[in-house]
């Protein structure tokens, strides 16, 4: 059974959605140059070499080269004949074909067609990637791009900055003159050095105001987001000016910043580099899909409405 979820699992990675969604077009554009054409005899190596049966279905030499290749690279398929990782996987081919012969015989014609467009579907992704390979192979990741990478995203590779904030705000929604009033008094906060000392002298003032400090945490459900942006916004020792969120007055300071650095680029770079490589493979299929779309016809159909 190794064997089947090997395959199963390059199966997947052959069918990515932006081969799928070409596989089709690409499909039908190769139909259309082989009409026509004879089937010309194929032979392929090591086919015409029997290693088991499963009542009389025969596993060929051909079969186990292509399973180990895609399970160990291109190098299984040449280990000797007599290897004890050939005869594990043979048997695993002999096992799985007994299931899905065990299966076959179960099928309700409605499954055998669900199975058969599965495995159609599945050839379509086979040979649109056999094109891209040949036509429009995906460009290398290069090594700029993978610094670039790096530098833009830091914080995916431990790097953050830290940032402890206090704030002075209303305790609801404030207006009219006591807006005013209050705004006069929060003029310029970076001159005050104790903000704690001053939300008490804004309290006995008359202004139903809170003070709160903390470290800035986007997951803090107490603050709201707009004002992490602000405290995102300002560096250690600065102070914003009045903001109202909500009708809610605020001033906002960060009283600290430290910033751990991300790990060096030559721990992620093969990270980076596999992480980039789908988008390299979206950009072959769209170059590709481009090109194969312009010889073929496309038409969409709208979909009946069954009358009553």
């Amino acid at each position: 059974m190794r064997a089947a979820y090997a395959s199963a699992a390059r199966s997947t990675r052959a069918g990515v959605p932006a081969l799928a969604a070409v596989a089709g077009v690409i499909a039908l554009a190769g139909c259309r140059k082989d009409q026509g054409k004879a089937a010309a005899p194929v032979h392929l190596e090591g086919d015409n070499l029997v290693l088991a049966s499963i009542d009389s279905k025969p596993i060929t030499k051909y079969d186990l080269d292509q399973t180990l290749a895609a399970m160990l690279g291109e190098g299984g398929r040449n280990a000797p004949q007599g290897d004890k990782v050939r005869r594990v996987v043979l048997d695993s081919l002999i096992e799985t074909g007994a299931l899905a012969l065990a299966a076959e015989k179960e099928l309700t014609p409605e499954e055998r067609a669900v199975v058969d467009r599965q495995v159609a579907g599945y050839r379509e992704q086979l040979l649109a990637k056999r094109y891209l390979n040949r036509h429009t192979p995906p460009a290398p990741v290069t090594d700029k791009m993978v610094e670039d990478y790096y530098s833009a995203h830091p914080e995916q590779f431990g790097g953050k900055t830290r940032r402890t904030y206090e704030l002075i705000g209303t305790e609801g929604p404030i207006g009219g003159d006591l807006r005013d009033r209050l705004i006069d008094k929060l003029v310029d906060p970076g001159k005050q050095k104790d903000w704690a000392a001053w939300s008490e002298k804004l309290k006995h003032a008359g202004f139903a105001v809170v003070y709160r400090g903390g470290e800035v945490d986007p997951n803090d459900k107490l603050l709201n987001p707009r004002l992490v942006e602000l405290m995102s916004s300002l560096h250690a020792g600065q102070a914003s000016q009045v903001a109202f969120v909500q009708g809610r007055a605020y001033v906002v300071r960060v009283t600290s910043e430290q910033r751990t650095p991300p790990r060096p680029i030559d721990e992620v770079r093969g990270d980076i580099r596999a992480s980039l490589v789908p988008t390299q493979v979206r950009d072959a299929v769209k170059r590709a899909s481009d090109e194969v779309l312009k010889t073929v016809k496309v038409v969409y159909q709208e979909p009946k409405t069954p009358n009553p």
